[in-house]
């Protein structure tokens, strides 16, 4: 079944790729195949008989307006035929990132990863239940599950019901979701009996909560989606249970947990916690 939604996948880029083809030779552009990046959302062709100063003007600026996205120039490598030309979305915000993670045993029952899907950036952390090998397995196979179904173009929130569904077993983890836009002022937060996410905005800590059941243990989910505008200078800290989150909220109201010195300066005091723990700011 999973192939199958995969493949379906695969086919709307496709599509996809064939309208913008079929636009571009209409305005007299020669274009071999257009090919997107799932991940990115970049754009890969190769295009004959044309300039660079053609690429980057009305070349570009067809390609955006038709896209309605502003796309800028990544690569464009010449050769005898034309240019190998590789377009991305240009950001409009951007957002800078630190981890720390913390281990009981040899393996860390805690999984994260930090990606980009079209124009989002993404903050997953999975808390597989337990700790050592088996939960760091259960924790590990939902983060790559998730992030295939992102890069294949299905909806994040659908993306975890399926992957509820695919651990219907013994196998239960919690799962954190950030979604933060390069393009709007816009995030998501999708939490599913996960620690409470934190966000330190003007001085102030809000607390993100989850009263959902871990992925696995039921087969209907209800996950917490909170979505709201991000303000400039936010910060967000995304947990896994193993930390103490009142410890967490001193740390960032006390000794400056926001800055790189203060954070450094938290790893450096906690880097014998003798507990699963992890933490994405």
């Amino acid at each position: 079944a999973l192939c199958h939604v995969f493949e379906v996948m695969k086919e709307s880029h496709k599509k996809e790729a064939f309208t913008l083809k079929e636009l571009l030779q209409e305005y007299g552009y020669d274009i071999d195949e257009i090919k997107f990046g799932r991940e990115d959302g970049s754009l890969q062709m190769k295009v004959h008989a044309i300039t660079r100063g053609e690429i980057n003007g009305p070349f570009l600026a067809l390609i955006s307006y038709t896209m309605k996205q502003e796309y800028q120039m990544i690569s464009c490598i010449k050769d005898e035929n034309g240019y190998f030309v590789r377009l991305g979305r240009k950001a409009r915000y951007h957002y800078e990132w630190d981890s720390i993670s913390f281990s009981k045993q040899q393996e860390c029952g805690d999984a994260y990863r930090v990606f980009q899907v079209n124009d989002d950036i993404v903050v997953l952390l999975c808390d597989g239940m337990g700790n050592g090998h088996y939960a760091h397995e259960c924790a590990y196979l939902a983060l790559r599950l998730f992030q295939r179904l992102c890069d294949y173009g299905m909806e994040m929130n659908e993306s975890i019901h399926c992957i509820n569904a695919m651990m219907q077993s013994e196998r239960f983890t919690t799962m954190d979701v950030l979604r933060l836009s390069t393009q709007h002022n816009n995030a998501q937060m999708i939490k599913s009996a996960a620690c409470p996410t934190l966000l330190y905005r003007n001085g102030e800590i809000f607390e993100l909560n989850s009263n959902a059941l871990p992925i696995g243990i039921v087969s209907s989910l209800d996950v917490d989606v909170h979505s709201f505008k991000i303000q400039r200078d936010d910060v967000f800290f995304v947990l896994s249970d193993g930390f103490n989150i009142e410890v967490v909220k001193e740390w960032i109201q006390t000794k400056n947990l926001i800055s790189k010195k203060g954070f450094e300066a938290f790893c450096q005091q906690f880097s014998h916690y003798q507990d699963d723990a992890t933490m994405i700011k």
